[in-house]
């Protein structure tokens, strides 16, 4: 019967070298975000309002595109 599924499991990947390297800066890097914004909480702030302003940028420009014809 195969209705057991585990939460975890492991498998060994067969990654060539650039994909271990990827993996090991990705990891590098997201360890760095979470220092940073440990040691500095405002760098959080700033983030989303980047990432607000981002979007009703784009949201604007896709209203004067399509809605508008401009």
């Amino acid at each position: 019967m195969d209705s057991f599924r585990p939460a975890l499991s492991y498998e060994r990947r067969q990654d060539d070298l650039k994909m271990v390297l990827l993996r090991v800066v990705s990891a590098i890097a997201i360890i760095f975000l979470v220092f940073q914004l440990a040691k500095e909480p405002d760098n959080l702030d700033s983030l989303t309002s980047f990432a607000d302003e981002s979007m009703n940028d784009l949201f604007n420009w896709g209203n004067d595109r399509f809605v508008l014809g401009r």
